[in-house]
């Protein structure tokens, strides 16, 4: 695992100076109120960490806190919600229990940093959720815009808001079918709050031999209503992928 910035004005990049070659990446936010860009990632199966770094060297600046997955389930990759007006994380996890996956409603509370080792204030399984795929937090009016999976053949992908305090969510909306023989590798989620608009990049793997598919879809993040969907070329050159306004 390693962390690379471009600057899309001046065209030029920076890699981090250190390389992990253990665990990945789960969610990087930044706080334009204290200039702070943090992230968390996993170390081994069981560890995660979340690091303070450095915004022009990208070097690691503190280990904020450490957390077991046995003790608070395991995060999934785009779901997390960051308020930097309230600063607290709101994230939504998943494990087994009885047999069967569920998801997971964790808070954390960034005012506890250097204050406790432990800054999970709420942590509670949601009940008739089991997974969900990329969180959108629009922090005007406190709503996270969610994508899941469901459905016993083809796992069709649907949208639907989420209370960010009481993690209660409305009825699904249809994003997209999964096409015949396909399974979703990957799903990015972009915001933009000036036309209240959402890309989403979806990646579908094939188990035939024929390319994977990738669709971009724009929806409009108050109505949910879909503006547009095109197939794109599916060219994935990082893992993942985050824009900031530094």
């Amino acid at each position: 695992a390693l962390m690379l910035s471009f600057d899309m004005k001046s065209k030029t990049s920076k890699q981090s100076p250190w390389l992990f070659n253990e665990g990945n990446f789960i969610h990087l936010h930044f706080d334009p109120l204290r200039q702070r860009l943090f992230g968390l990632r996993s170390v081994f199966t069981f560890t995660l960490v979340m690091e303070e770094y450095n915004t022009k060297t990208l070097e690691v600046i503190q280990q904020i806190t450490q957390q077991d997955t046995d003790q608070y389930k395991y995060p999934i990759r785009s779901s997390s919600a960051f308020d930097y007006k309230e600063n607290w994380i709101v994230e939504v996890r998943s494990g087994y229990e009885s047999g069967s996956l569920q998801a997971y409603y964790l808070k954390m509370n960034l005012k506890l940093i250097g204050k406790k080792k432990d800054i999970v204030v709420e942590f509670y399984r949601i009940g008739n959720l089991r997974s969900i795929n990329t969180m959108t937090y629009d922090i005007k009016t406190k709503t996270i815009l969610i994508t899941s999976q469901f459905g016993s053949i083809n796992n069709d992908l649907f949208m639907f808001y989420m209370n960010p305090y009481t993690s209660n969510y409305t009825q699904q909306t249809l994003l997209t079918k999964t096409p015949d023989n396909a399974a979703l590798r990957d799903i990015q989620a972009v915001f933009d709050e000036k036309t209240r608009h959402v890309l989403f990049i979806i990646h579908y793997g094939q188990s035939s031999f024929d390319e994977d598919l990738c669709w971009s879809i724009i929806v409009q993040f108050d109505t949910m209503k879909i503006l547009s969907k095109k197939q794109i070329n599916n060219e994935y050159y990082v893992s993942s992928w985050q824009l900031f306004n530094l």
